[in-house]
């Protein structure tokens, strides 16, 4: 599946092109991309579509000759599982001196100096260069995944490093000092890993201040690990999420709502097993409590309410001389603030007569009490 990405009259490309294509192959189902491009500016939008896609990236390291742990070149220098960093050699094992290398941040390397490729109008030509050995590590993937079904990134590139032929020019140069050997890895099917099973998920609704806060646990016993979590307000079927591109991402577990309703969860893993779940976030509908009473005080009447609300919490309490009704207080210059400690507030009064104590919550429960002085 080629996706351009740059070119046109100035052969110009962009971040934002590059991360359209990688949510397309996403949504389209691909299992690896190729990746024989590169740019030292991080970029976290890039980043996030990487660690939210189910492919495999084979990344070229980088063709300036420079040390990757201390000059990165993105993508292949994000600490991702489901990424390999790629070095070229040249035919006679060794290092070419335009490869980029890190023994931190670049994997292994593979074939890349004077590879024949296609060009375009239907010709041939030598190139050199991580782009080039790139492809050689995508080959070798791509024939593990043809294997079986329900594999993913981590576990190909676990078999990929592990089956290298050695070579004594990398050491110190790579993580991993050699380059793929397409025989063994595709012979040690044994350590493909299947997982079958979506994630689970349970939620809890709290509240802080105006935010409805909904709790995810998320669980993955199928061990290839959750790569996406999204949701969306209203009902929705698993394809309006169009395998995890579509929808708001959840960040640490936890989602915060200004309103309450129907919501549906995304849940992905690596294997890309997902499902979805649609929750029904209900909202603090209850109104505080307001407990009075009142003690003599010299020539006053001290009127003390203790106002407690178990969900959202007490945003206001305000008090009033007469009789009134909660919406008499919805004008902010009607009655008088009250400042507590611990939910207790207190007031006095010289005047006898009936007073009115409001109170509301950071949801918008409103309740009155009254008292007789």
């Amino acid at each position: 599946m080629p996706l351009k990405i740059e070119g046109g009259k100035n052969g110009n490309g962009t971040i934002s092109n590059a991360i359209k294509a990688i949510k397309y192959a996403t949504k389209m189902g691909a299992k690896i991309c190729n990746i024989s491009w590169g740019s030292s500016v991080a970029s976290s939008a890039l980043e996030q579509a990487i660690k939210e896609s189910n492919m495999l990236f084979i990344c070229a390291a980088g063709n300036t000759g420079t040390n990757n742990d201390k000059n990165p070149v993105y993508p292949a220098s994000y600490q991702l599982d489901n990424i390999i960093s790629v070095a070229f050699i040249n035919q006679q094992g060794k290092l070419c001196k335009l490869s980029n290398y890190g023994p931190k941040s670049v994997d292994l390397a593979a074939p890349g100096y004077d590879i024949l490729s296609t060009t375009v109008g239907n010709s041939y030509a030598s190139m050199s260069g991580s782009s080039m050995a790139v492809p050689h590590v995508t080959g070798i993937a791509a024939m593990l995944y043809a294997f079986e079904p329900n594999v993913y990134p981590s576990n190909i590139k676990k078999i990929i490093l592990s089956n290298v032929l050695e070579l004594r020019d990398l050491k110190s140069k790579v993580n991993v000092p050699g380059i793929p050997n397409g025989l063994s890895a595709v012979t040690s099917l044994y350590q493909l890993r299947r997982d079958t099973q979506a994630p689970t998920v349970k939620t809890t609704t709290s509240f802080y201040k105006d935010q409805i806060k909904l709790s995810l646990n998320v669980t993955d016993k199928g061990g290839s690990g959750v790569r996406v979590l999204k949701y969306v307000y209203g009902k929705k079927s698993i394809d309006y999420f169009e395998n995890g591109t579509q929808g708001t991402s959840i960040t640490n577990n936890a989602i915060s709502l200004k309103k309450a309703g129907l919501y549906t969860i995304y849940l992905s893993d690596y294997a890309n097993n997902s499902r979805i779940v649609v929750v029904n976030v209900k909202d603090d509908s209850k109104a505080p409590s307001i407990q009075i009473k009142k003690t003599k005080s010299g020539t006053k009447t001290k009127i003390t309410a203790r106002v407690t609300d178990s969900e959202s919490g007490v945003l206001k309490v305000k008090y009033k001389k007469g009789t009134h009704s909660t919406s008499d207080f919805l004008s902010s210059k009607f009655g008088t603030v009250l400042t507590g400690k611990k939910n207790t507030y207190t007031f006095y009064v010289s005047e006898p007569g009936t007073y009115t104590i409001y109170a509301t919550d950071y949801r918008g429960n409103k309740t009155v009490s009254h008292i007789k002085v």
